[in-house]
């Protein structure tokens, strides 16, 4: 009885040791693909490319596997393989960057099967595959503070870290993508939970409040362009995403000139700073609101970042240091004397200039419309120039009833009807020139016309008061 038990006993050891050794580990070594150069040659990853974090320690074989013959090493793309595919173990997975082409795809280095061989592996050992994006590059966590990726010291835990230790029951190939998000709407920082993190389908999702009930969670998955999750420097966790344009309705929001990555200039904005080391832009926005004496914008809770400018007939400087200025609860702008902008009026950034070795933060805001300016501008001459009329028509009837009156024409009379000749005269040529004054200020007016009614009304305007 006791020699079954032990054969199964043995039985079960040798394919517990077989079944260990069909995982696949990581190819290269952490922060190094596939070019499209050789296939099987580690080069550093280039900036915001896909990366693989490898649970590795069931793995019994690490690195790019070594053939029988250099010419039997071959690569298959993962989402190739099927029931009817057989990979002779050991192998290793990576990410194949074609730089040319901009390609990007899992793949796994394996030597060629031979029919002879007996101990091959098919996929039901493959690891599984979950999509993520990272917010920050390798080797840097989230900073809450200043809203930006800053480098992780050897206590913090990094994201891929938390993965696998949240997945440990499972052999799980994270494919991360590194790099927030580009949102054409705002983009708000959440601070979240670890049970707001789920793996569905492949992909990992986030649990965030909706933006009308802080209350009320919805899910959102961060494999696509829409939203990122990493690890901030309290152990905490934090999802970056892209709202919908209705959030800024109901929520706070500030405008930012530029990109995250890029700073403001003379001649627009640059992802390559002069500064070696420059200002935050949320630090920088945090100090100048402090600075204010009414500012209402709460800088330490979650908030909606709009990028762009949105001015499409330029925008004039405001420095929050000489002009008296405040920023809302909602997020609109104050200036003292002039009107109260919203995110579509205004945007603030840190600038930055080779004169000026300060970098200071300023508001930007935005000019009207000259077309709108033009039919103000319009309505302003016409309504001028119907009054003018108006008055002269007065005056008119005025002079000719001492006209027909000869009664009326003594001394005092025939003194009011030369000042009355005189102020029709003027009124006439004021109405003469509001009328022809261009609408547009660049068009050019008939100056010597202008000067000469001018001269004439400013004459019989005098001959009134002799």
């Amino acid at each position: 009885m006791a020699a079954p038990r032990f054969i199964r006993l043995g039985l079960v050891l040798f394919l517990m040791k077989v079944s260990s050794g069909t995982y696949l580990a990581k190819c290269c070594p952490p922060g190094e693909i596939f070019s499209g150069h050789s296939t099987v040659e580690c080069v550093s990853k280039p900036r915001n490319a896909m990366e693989l974090y490898v649970r590795q320690w069931n793995t019994t074989a690490e690195g790019i596997p070594q053939c029988d013959e250099p010419e039997d090493l071959m690569t298959t793309k993962f989402d190739d393989l099927d029931s009817n595919n057989f990979l002779e173990v050991p192998a290793c997975l990576e990410i194949l960057h074609e730089q040319v082409a901009g390609g990007i795809a899992v793949i796994v280095v394996h030597c060629r099967s031979n029919k002879d061989r007996q101990m091959k592996a098919i996929n039901e050992f493959l690891p599984q595959l979950a999509y993520v994006r990272k917010c920050c590059p390798n080797d840097t966590i989230f900073d809450s503070r200043t809203k930006a990726c800053v480098p992780r010291s050897n206590e913090s835990v990094s994201l891929a870290e938390f993965l696998r230790s949240k997945s440990a029951d499972t052999e799980l190939v994270v494919v991360a993508t590194e790099g927030s998000p580009t949102c054409k709407k705002p983009i708000v920082d959440y601070v979240i939970g670890e049970n707001d993190i789920i793996l569905r389908n492949n992909t990992y999702s986030v649990m965030v409040p909706t933006f009308r009930n802080n209350f009320i969670k919805e899910e959102l998955f961060v494999a696509e362009d829409t939203a990122c999750f990493d690890m901030t420097l309290n152990r905490t966790l934090v999802a970056r995403v892209c709202r919908d344009p209705g959030f800024c309705n109901d929520n706070a929001c500030i405008r930012k000139c530029c990109a995250e990555n890029e700073f403001f200039y003379a001649d627009g904005c640059n992802k390559l700073p002069v500064p070696d080391e420059p200002t935050e832009f949320h630090v920088a926005l945090a100090n100048a609101v402090n600075q204010t004496k009414s500012s209402t914008f709460a800088v330490t809770k979650d908030y909606g970042v709009l990028i762009g400018k949105p001015c499409k007939y330029g925008m004039y400087p405001v420095d929050p240091k000489e002009e008296e200025w405040l920023l809302t609860s909602e997020g609109h702008v104050f200036v003292q004397d002039y009107a109260v902008y919203d995110q579509n009026k205004y945007c603030m950034d840190i600038f930055y200039s080779k004169l000026i070795p300060e970098r200071n933060f300023y508001l930007f805001i935005c000019f009207d419309n000259p077309n709108a300016t033009k039919e103000a501008n319009l309505v302003r001459l016409r309504m001028n120039t119907a009054l003018e009329l108006t008055s002269c028509a007065f005056l008119l009837m005025t002079l000719l009833v001492y006209v027909c009156l000869p009664s009326l024409q003594n001394l005092h009379g025939k003194t009011l009807m030369c000042h009355v000749s005189s102020l029709l005269l003027a009124f006439i040529c004021l109405a003469v020139i509001t009328w022809i004054t261009p609408v547009d200020p660049e068009e050019e007016l008939d100056t010597t016309t202008c000067k000469a009614l001018g001269s004439y009304a400013a004459r019989k305007y005098l001959y009134t008061s002799v």
